[in-house]
């Protein structure tokens, strides 16, 4: 197995539990976690419980303080999933599914960034 082989294996098996472990608008305490643990594997300086569950990661590089934001949701919507897919939500007790559309991939670029 090539090591893209096995990222593309590893990112897959995130994406699975996430979906398999919803969590709704500012109870993505699991979620949260998850993302803040993982970037602090690879590397980067992590803040949070921004806006209560959210997470900023940052990655330096050089003196330059230019950067680049990437903003993703995290939260499900309260529906009910139709999916068949073994890692579907499956709580008889709530309906959710997360977002069902990539995340936003807004890149916003500022000069002079401050933090």
């Amino acid at each position: 197995m090539t090591d893209l082989e096995a990222l593309h294996r590893t990112m897959t098996g995130w994406r699975r539990d996430l979906h398999a472990h919803p969590e709704f608008g500012f109870e993505e305490k699991r979620t949260s976690a998850f993302i803040a643990a993982t970037l602090r594997n690879l590397g980067l300086d992590v803040a949070e419980g921004i806006g209560g569950t959210g997470v900023v990661g940052t990655l330096k590089r050089g003196i330059g303080n230019r950067s680049i934001a990437l903003r993703a949701d995290m939260d499900a919507l309260r529906i009910s999933e139709q999916g068949i897919h073994a890692h579907r939500f499956t709580d008889p007790g709530h309906d959710a599914c997360l977002r069902p559309r990539r995340p936003h991939r807004h890149l916003a670029r500022r000069r002079n960034a401050s933090c």
